[in-house]
């Protein structure tokens, strides 16, 4: 069964801080029923947004499908379809 596996990484060490893996079709139930216009309300991530909704949207995903570097809070974040 594939998975959404979220890792948060320190960005100066390169160490995992934390990791979640939730059920796929768990994940494509929460972006189905996300209202279209929600990714205005993330502004700079919007595009981020949609493209993860996409990735989760295609059965055929697989591997990291986004990533996201916060340089203020020394986190790297990684989405991956397992």
């Amino acid at each position: 069964m594939k998975k959404l596996r979220i890792e948060t990484y320190q960005l100066d060490t390169g160490s995992l801080s934390d990791s979640v893996n939730l059920p796929i079709y768990i994940a494509k139930t929460l972006f189905k029923c996300l209202p279209p216009k929600l990714a205005a309300y993330f502004s700079d991530d919007a595009d981020s947004l949609a493209t993860l909704k996409a990735s989760l949207l295609n059965r055929d995903s697989s591997g990291v499908i986004l990533e996201i570097e916060d340089i203020e809070d020394n986190e790297r974040v990684v989405f991956k379809v397992i």
